[in-house]
């Protein structure tokens, strides 16, 4: 196609132009997920819908007598589902990330001693941080192929981490502050 003739994309509902470009335009442009004419001048040469999450490719080529031929490549697949289907997901995990970031908080400082409560929800902190790191090093390793089995090994993960969660909690004695205010108190009479 000869440099210097104009290509424009214009909405099918709207008949606003969303792009202008000149032939020989190699550049990438972002358009907005709806139904497109493509002219050159006054000749109508492609017809399409865009949609969400997909990535094309628009080769316009010369055919006979001033006429021209085009082609949409399809690069990248369009999405298939619909975004709303993640919110579930974030109510669920949210949940129960406040369940167990609350609790836990709040059993390091109620079973800490007063000069280590700081200390100990610093630790709490920190395991957090921990996890996350396990998480990330997991997923750039880049173990399988599928993400389904990356999802599979994290739940085995946490199902391991829940049963050492259970074997303390079997063994664990619990911190009454105030029968160790008391024991304090009958030691400082004995000395």
């Amino acid at each position: 196609m000869a440099a210097g003739k104009r290509i424009v994309w214009q909405e099918v509902r709207s008949g606003n132009t969303a792009l202008e470009l000149q032939a020989r335009n190699y550049d990438l442009h972002e358009l907005n997920t709806i139904e497109y004419q493509v002219f050159i001048g006054q000749q109508l040469i492609h017809q399409q819908m865009l949609r969400p999450g997909g990535v094309y490719a628009l080769v316009i080529g010369p055919a006979s007598n001033e006429d021209h031929s085009s082609h949409m490549f399809e690069l990248t697949e369009p999405n298939s589902m619909s975004m709303l289907w993640l919110i579930p997901q974030y109510v669920v995990m949210t949940l129960g990330e406040v369940m167990f970031s609350v609790t836990g908080l709040e059993f390091s400082y109620s079973q800490a001693p007063p000069s280590l409560k700081s200390l100990l929800q610093a630790c709490w902190l920190l395991t957090v941080a921990f996890g996350n790191v396990i998480v990330v090093i997991i997923a750039e390793l880049k173990f399988f192929k599928s993400q389904a089995n990356e999802f599979f090994l994290f739940a085995g993960l946490m199902f391991l981490d829940m049963l050492i969660f259970m074997w303390f909690a079997f063994y664990y004695v619990s911190y009454d502050e105030v029968a160790a205010m008391h024991q304090r108190k009958l030691i400082k009479k004995r000395h």
